[in-house]
């Protein structure tokens, strides 16, 4: 069977882009004791506890309503119960009835959502309940409980123990204890780079497909562990590693390849879980915007903005601050074409606070502008560029200007800034190159002593619209402009937002934007529990819904939303970075179902580094996102341990859905919307200015512009002309410079020793080499 150019639409998109499937939750069935759920050793369960109730009696904690399991012991031994992937701070434990919990209680650590309970020593064939709930009533979600046998650990590396997957496991794991005998070998590679005396215990882990993976460990105690690369002690290479308990670490792994995993117990004795899992991957391509290059002292980028100039380069506003003495600036760096980074330092300021509050937009001139805090005199400041050079003026000087602010444009196309002074939200405006502000609202009530604390704003129906955040009165609100009158509602406040859950405050700044049909969209981080909200506000009403996804990614939790952007085919994306100490951005996107959750594994700073201590981290007041001209997400993020600001763009383009000028492409045909896919990203051009032939067959000659296009796509890389064996291939041929293309990349190795071969038809045979050899170029592509 021939490959038809209709069917290679598809193979090519099936290429440049990556599915990513949710995880199905599991219903509340076993709310009950008498209804637990039987569980398996070493074979985690999902639960969704919202709607879970407190029967009479139940106790875990002094605090309800749980999940209940059953477990029998399959041999004598010590047995953990843990609680993994969790949207909500967990509590679990054994229980002998359902009035009678047993062990400890909520033994997470370090602010991790995760928990472990026991050892519980059973003999065969005992049975115990085990008991899954959250630590307050108002924290409530989805999560997973598994309950694994804790081994001494292995001591010495010959001796290491494999983490394993048992069959219909999703996540492979080992349990082990330490009793304080351990002690270290001679020749034994420092703990995380760093030399130790303490205790150390070793196992292995061998990934069973090629890609992203999250590597986690659980435990009550102070554990850290590092991935070694090497088979024997003596020839170890560190790879990456972490610190405290609850640590996770998201990083690429090779099928097949057996990692050794060194735990390194800072207190001697203790149990813990160590779990290997897949991950949904956002295929980072990260860039260094500005290098510090002096660790902790000072830090780039714990406030950053993003925007777009009209030739597509993206430039970023931040702020420099040193933590010893408090002096810092804002910066705007740009990229140029060539790729590099160019920083303009716009203003300084000496021993103020950290000043982080920072905006950036692109003028109708095409020139950026930035609005940011000086935190010396706690005055708002705006500066914007003009040819080559930067024009600052004092907006507000009143020396109460607080540490939250927005910048935007006007209809009219002046700038405006909705910003924060002292207990208020205020309005600013430029008009005829003069500045005036107004008092928004102090929160409708004129009660409350924490107005404004996060504020965003957007353009919505051709008016200025504010959302910002009264701490005092735990509420999210927004105020809209009509003429010159400013009105002012509740977004959300402690009212509930479903069956069991209740929006309890703000934490973080809210994110606004205009959806595909015209309507206004917030997204809410709650400060109690973390979870976050989406709503949409059609002019009249909001309609709102958590964002409770059932993680595939261990150790993650929400922390400082960034933007909610739109994809091209109109699906909210939401970028936010890590809370729990993982040190990773991630995104959340609506794939029309259900919200899917992916994670960035761009390298930042080596956590074996000699400059850090507590790997890479990205916390941060505000980071940035935004869409790329071709569809690309790309975002702001710091790292703590060196204090450089990092670019980070993401690999995953979204299909281009733009219509094509093939008459000839049928409406009810399987391949209907990957032709425009890949007409849009410039892989085909057709057979002529209106026909796509989608029925005919595809020659070794279309193949080879098929993938080398593609790869230029995906990587950036020009990768055109070079020398080949092949005699058969014409100088005039449209494929000339991509038929050396792929035969440098090793994607043909053509048909003979000095033939291509041009003029055959793809069987799908060849067509399986083609893209299996294209995706092991993968190497090669930016991560």
């Amino acid at each position: 069977m021939r490959l038809t150019r209709a069917k290679a639409a598809a193979v090519v998109l099936a290429i440049s882009t990556t599915m990513v499937s949710p995880a199905a939750a599991a219903a509340p069935a076993n709310d009950d004791f008498d209804d637990a759920t039987t569980i398996l050793e070493g074979i985690e369960q999902r639960a969704d506890l919202r709607d879970a109730t407190t029967e009479v009696g139940e106790d875990l904690c002094d605090d309800g309503p749980t999940a209940w399991w059953e477990f029998t012991a399959p041999a004598a031994g010590d047995y953990l119960v843990y609680a993994t992937g969790s949207n909500f701070d967990t509590e679990v434990g054994y229980s002998d009835a359902v009035d009678n919990s047993i062990g400890e209680c909520n033994d997470d650590e370090d602010g991790s959502y995760d928990t472990v309970d026991g050892p519980e020593t059973m003999a065969k064939d005992d049975v115990i309940h085990v008991q899954l709930g959250h630590n307050s009533s108002s924290d409530r979600g989805s999560g997973g409980v598994g309950v694994v046998r804790a081994f001494p650990v292995a001591d010495d590396f010959a001796d290491r123990d494999a983490v394993t997957f048992r069959a219909g496991a999703p996540s492979a794991v080992r349990g082990f204890s330490f009793d304080g005998s351990e002690g270290t070998q001679a020749s034994e590679p420092d703990a995380c780079g760093v030399a130790t005396t303490t205790d150390t215990g070793w196992l292995s882990f061998t990934p069973t497909t090629t890609g992203p993976w999250m590597l986690e460990l659980k435990s009550s105690e102070e554990f850290s562990f590092t991935v070694f690369t090497g088979s024997s002690l003596g020839s170890l290479t560190p790879l990456t590693c972490s610190v405290d308990g609850h640590r996770a670490l998201a990083l690429e792994l090779t099928a097949g390849t057996q990692y050794q995993i060194q735990i390194q117990a800072d207190d001697d004795t203790g149990d813990g879980v160590f779990r290997a899992e897949t991950a949904n991957k956002i295929r980072g391509m990260a860039q260094v915007i500005d290098a510090t290059g002096d660790g902790n002292a000072t830090q780039s980028g714990d406030a950053s903005a993003a925007a777009l100039l009209d030739d597509g380069r993206p430039v970023v506003a931040h702020v420099l601050h040193n933590d010893d003495n408090g002096d810092g600036s804002a910066v705007v760096s740009e990229r140029a074409a060539d790729g590099t980074w160019d920083r303009t330092v716009i203003d300084s300021w000496t021993s103020g606070d950290y000043g982080n509050a920072i905006d950036i937009v692109v003028m109708p001139d095409g020139e950026p502008a930035i609005a940011y805090r000086d935190p010396a005199a706690q005055t708002l400041e705006f500066s914007q560029r003009s040819g080559n050079t930067w024009t600052t003026v004092t907006v507000d000087a009143s020396g109460t200007v607080g540490d939250a602010l927005s910048l935007i444009v006007l209809a009219n196309g002046n700038p405006a800034i909705a910003y924060q002074n002292g207990d208020t939200v205020r309005f600013a405006q430029r008009a005829g190159g003069t500045w005036s502000d107004a008092l928004v609202d102090s929160d409708g009530d004129g009660t409350s002593t924490d107005v404004g604390d996060e504020i965003d704003a957007i353009l919505f129906e051709g008016q200025p619209a504010i959302a910002y955040a009264d701490s005092g009165n735990d509420e999210q609100r927004l105020a809209r402009r009509s003429g010159g009158t400013w009105t002012d509602s509740l977004v959300l406040g402690t009212r509930s937002l479903s069956d069991a859950e209740t929006y309890t405050g703000a934490d973080g700044r809210p994110g606004l934007n205009i959806d595909p049909d015209g309507d206004l969209v917030i997204v809410i981080q709650d400060d109690d529990n973390g979870h976050t909200s989406y709503g949409v506000f059609d002019g009249s009403s909001w309609d709102f819904e958590e964002i409770l996804t059932d993680r595939l990614i261990a150790e993650l939790g929400w922390s400082e939303t960034a933007r909610v952007l739109f994809d091209r085919a109109g699906m909210p994306v939401i970028i936010w970075q890590d809370g729990n100490y993982a040190g990773h951005v991630g995104a959340s996107a609506w794939n029309g179902t259900t919200w899917v959750e992916q994670i960035s594994v761009a390298q930042l700073s080596n956590p074996l580094a000699a400059t850090t201590t507590d790997g890479a981290e990205s916390f941060a007041d505000h980071i940035d996102a935004i869409l790329m001209a071709d569809g690309r997400l790309a975002w702001t993020t710091p790292d703590n341990e060196t204090g450089d600001l990092y670019w980070v763009e993401d690999q995953y383009r979204v299909c281009p859905s733009d219509s094509t000028p093939f008459t000839d492409v049928s409406a009810t045909s399987f391949a209907k919307d990957d032709v425009p896919c890949i007409y849009g990203l410039g892989i085909t051009t057709g057979t002529s200015a209106t026909q796509y032939s989608p029925a005919d067959s595809v020659t070794r000659e279309q193949m080879a512009s098929f993938m080398a296009r593609l790869y230029r796509e995906l990587t950036g890389d020009e990768c055109s002309g070079g020398t080949t064996p092949f005699t058969d291939v014409s100088a005039t041929s449209f494929a000339k410079n991509d038929i050396p293309c792929i035969y440098g990349l090793g994607i043909t190795t053509g048909t003979t020793g000095t033939t291509y071969a041009p003029s055959d038809f793809v069987t799908r045979e060849q067509m399986a080499a083609f893209i299996g050899r294209l995706w092991r170029t993968k190497a090669a592509f930016p991560s």
